[in-house]
């Protein structure tokens, strides 16, 4: 459960299967990457890193990836966002413990933004301003759109 513009969580990864890496090979790694699993709630979370690498040197070590709601500025109430873990060893012979098909962290996002405002220009001289007016200026000059 993470709050959009709040603190995160961490995920904490260590392999319980060593690697195994044949003589021949000097580069057996196991990647793991994290993404959203569904492809419109890719904006949703973010994460503090996209993959973790384990090596023959490090596999018995823990890696921690914080996970984040993305604050967009858009009351679209709370959502549940399914964080995918995909493996990708590049080691001679995988363990099938390492390419589970359907590995995922569920996270839900709760937001608490309030409705924004957008104003804009369209091929000058149409403005719509921050309180939904529209305006045409058909006049020369230099025009402030916004101050901070």
């Amino acid at each position: 459960l993470v709050d959009e513009g709040g603190s995160g969580f961490d995920i904490t990864v260590r392999p319980t299967v060593p690697i195994v890496c044949p003589s021949l090979f000097t580069d057996c790694v196991l990647d793991v990457i994290f993404r959203p699993k569904e492809f419109v709630n890719q904006n949703d979370v973010a994460t503090s890193r996209c993959a973790m690498n384990f090596t023959i040197d490090n596999w018995e070590t823990e890696q921690v990836i914080e996970v984040k709601a993305v604050r967009d500025f858009v009351n679209d109430g709370t959502r549940n966002v399914a964080l995918e873990i995909r493996t990708f060893p590049t080691v001679f012979r995988t363990p099938p413990e390492w390419t589970h098909p359907d590995m995922h962290v569920d996270v839900q996002v709760i937001s608490h933004n309030e409705p924004s405002r957008m104003c804009y220009s369209v091929t000058d001289p149409h403005y719509k301003t921050f309180d939904r007016k529209y305006y045409n200026y058909y006049r020369v000059g230099e025009f402030v759109f916004v101050r901070p």
